[in-house]
């Protein structure tokens, strides 16, 4: 909002510059529109690259225009150049010419040469489509339209000629290349089936599948008899160890030996008579003839044994070989039963290890054998497309010759334009608007630019980075306490000082007893602001004096309406008590010590030591103290006093004070005064001031309040 008010300020000061150079601007596009000759102009778009217009796919492809690579020729471009040509351009103008054109006479309409609408012709291409837009100005409304109608379909009827042209050349190649493209494919048909014949591959897929079913079949039996024939050596060994038989036959003899009763009772008969030559050895010796009976009655009885076993058995009589009993019959019987499973077993897995070489030497031929066929395959099926796309495209193209086909079409064709292109009316209108516009904010920049007066509080608080404590409106210069009470009388004028009031009031921790107020230069109105916000505080009840410390050019005797003398510079001097030198005013609440006689060097005065304790002392006794003093840009009284107040405000008059020298002086009390700092904007200047003359003859003094504990002289007491 500070923003906008600002804008708002700057283009009313500079008012007239605006109006001057936006009316310039506006004024001078209305001539021009009053003068100019009305063009006419319109426009044709063309599609390039339309695929509906082929019937068949050779033709839709050879009408269309594809993307072509950076650097290579761009066909839109080319149809575009095309549209350019001669005998476009001649056969157009021929068709777009009234043939009872007028073409001389001071009101004749000059027709173009076919130069002169080369040159003048727009093409451009649509982005991102397949568009030409080619547009025309002139001032015949019906001659744009005719001739731009005209080169369209001249373009068109040339696009179809070149590719009717283009249709008729790919006719005659197909027909020689197809006989060779069947007897291609006849060889390679002739060679996949003697190469079928040899190999005896007739589904080589379904033929791998098996082979590698059969394998893995033969695999896992495999795994399982090698299994069972481990089972079957474990169980012959510990059968060999339990029966002590070693071999089939040697098991089958033991058990037919054992189930036959005679030999089994010839065992018994031998096994008792040893019993009994072992019993006969031990007790009649060696050479007994009893014993040696015995061992003649064993021998005839084992070789009685042995004939009887060759007869019943056959073969010799193994040892220790009989199975007398169930159990060893029937562990030998598993035992001969095992010993056969295990040569079976052994026998299939020598056949299933053949299977599986066999199978897997089978394997590693087939992918050579599929590889080959598979390639002569490809090489016919290949082959066979290949026959199948030329006999297509023999067709179509065939086809495509018989029909007038173009891919340039006509999508937009002109019409005739009912309102001139050029001038437009709006368009100027606007366009001088916004130039006016442009021209007239920079006109007001550049005034701003040489401009360095301060404009406004928004500018202030910017451009100061000090508080702007108040702004008071432009009123009229005081001439007196007759005109200061017309002033309190209108509470509208007042309200703004009491809001300044109350914004010092509340803006500090401690109260502001003793307040300066200066400016940067002079006639700013510091002045008129000090009579006036004394007169405000003294009406709201506050006991305010003014001190008139502008010595050089003091205004608040007149301003208030009291003697100019005795003043501040007869109690610095001594030469009169302070009692005595503040002045009551008509306004009740209001006193003022007056800037007294002038002096020849009145800084003497500012810079004396007695100062510091006057204005102690009188903000000790009245509510609020206003110092009025020089010009702080030119003189340093401002900065000598800001260090006996508690605040210093520089009166700033907007649309007067410089901004160098408002920044300036502000920058030095930055650095020297340790007061409170702020800025007071106020329209109201002061008046040129008068030196002071002695006292008006007959002019009374009125009596202050008297201020206990301050007299005149060189000293002060120390209270």
């Amino acid at each position: 909002m500070d923003k906008l008010s600002t804008v708002s300020s700057t283009l009313r000061r500079h008012f007239w510059i605006v109006l001057l150079t936006f009316g310039s601007v506006v004024g001078a596009a209305v001539a021009y529109l009053s003068t100019a000759t009305p063009q006419y102009q319109t426009a044709v778009r063309l599609m390039i690259d339309d695929r509906k217009t082929g019937v068949t796919e050779f033709g839709r492809a050879i009408s269309e225009v594809s993307n072509a690579p950076p650097g290579d020729a761009n066909p839109i471009a080319t149809q575009a150049e095309l549209l350019l040509s001669s005998r476009v351009l001649s056969n157009a103008l021929d068709e777009a010419l009234p043939g009872t054109a007028d073409t001389t006479g001071e009101d004749a309409i000059a027709y173009p040469s076919i130069g002169e609408l080369r040159s003048t012709l727009q093409i451009e291409v649509l982005p991102a489509t397949n568009l030409l837009e080619v547009s025309y100005v002139h001032p015949d409304q019906e001659f744009v339209a005719n001739i731009l109608n005209a080169i369209a379909q001249a373009a068109v009827e040339e696009n179809a000629e070149s590719i009717r042209l283009e249709a008729s050349s790919v006719r005659e190649f197909l027909e020689g290349r197809i006989p060779q493209q069947q007897a291609q494919l006849q060889e390679l048909e002739t060679r996949e089936s003697q190469f079928r014949q040899t190999s005896g591959l007739v589904a080589a897929e379904t033929q791998a599948n098996t082979l590698v079913q059969s394998l893995s079949g033969v695999e896992n039996e495999l795994r399982a008899t090698l299994v069972q024939l481990q089972e079957a050596n474990t169980r012959d060994g510990l059968l060999r160890q339990i029966t002590g038989v070693n071999s089939p036959v040697g098991g089958y003899a033991a058990v037919r030996a054992g189930q036959d009763e005679g030999l089994r009772e010839l065992r018994t008969r031998i096994t008792d008579v040893e019993a009994r030559i072992f019993d006969s050895q031990s007790r009649l010796g060696d050479q007994h003839p009893d014993l040696l009976a015995l061992q003649d009655e064993r021998a005839d009885l084992q070789q009685y044994y042995d004939e009887r076993y060759a007869r019943t058995v056959g073969g010799a009589v193994p040892e220790n070989v009989a199975a007398s009993d169930d159990v060893s019959s029937t562990l030998i019987a598993d035992y001969i039963t095992g010993d056969v499973e295990r040569n079976t077993l052994a026998s299939r897995l020598t056949s299933l290890q053949s299977s599986r070489q066999q199978l897997q030497s089978q394997l590693a031929t087939l992918p050579q054998q599929q590889q080959q066929l598979a390639a002569l395959i490809r090489q016919r099926e290949e082959e066979e497309e290949t026959l199948k796309l030329l006999q297509s495209t023999l067709e179509q193209a065939r086809i495509a010759e018989a029909q007038l086909i173009s891919n340039v079409r006509i999508v937009d064709p002109a019409t005739v334009p009912g309102e001139p292109t050029f001038p437009n009316p709006p368009v100027v209108l606007v366009m001088a608007i916004a130039a006016g516009s442009i021209l007239s904010a920079g006109a007001v920049l550049m005034l701003d630019l040489l401009d360095d007066r301060v404009h406004g509080d928004g500018e202030a608080t910017d451009l100061f980075k000090v508080p702007v404590v108040g702004t008071l409106p432009k009123l009229e210069s005081l001439s007196g306490i007759d005109h200061l009470e017309a002033f309190l009388d209108d509470p509208a004028q007042v309200e703004p000082y009491r809001l300044l009031l109350k914004s010092l009031e509340f803006r500090n921790e401690n109260p502001l007893r003793a307040i300066l107020i200066s400016s940067s230069l002079p006639l700013e109105g510091k002045s008129n602001v000090v009579a006036r916000m004394a007169a405000v505080a003294a009406m709201l009840s506050k006991r305010t004096l003014v001190i008139d410390a502008d010595l050089r050019q003091p205004l608040q005797h007149e301003l208030l309406d009291v003697l100019p003398q005795p003043g501040l510079t007869e109690v610095i001097e001594g030469s009169i008590p302070l009692y005595k030198a503040i002045q009551a005013t008509r306004l009740e609440n209001l006193s003022v010590l007056p800037a007294g006689r002038p002096l020849a060097r009145p800084l003497m005065t500012l810079e004396s030591p007695f100062m510091r304790k006057l204005v102690t002392k009188v903000a000790s006794y009245y509510d609020l103290v206003i110092i009025d003093t020089s010009p702080a840009g030119k003189s340093a009284d401002a900065l000598t006093l800001s260090e006996y107040a508690d605040g210093l405000f520089l009166v700033v008059r907007p649309d007067y004070s410089p901004k160098d020298t408002v920044q300036r002086t502000l920058s030095d009390l930055q650095n020297t005064s340790g007061s409170n700092l702020g800025v007071i904007l106020s329209s109201t200047g002061d008046p040129a001031g008068k030196p002071i003359s002695s006292l008006p003859e007959g002019y009374r003094m009125s009596a202050a309040p008297a201020i206990s504990g301050v007299s005149a002289g060189a000293s002060y007491p120390d209270d």
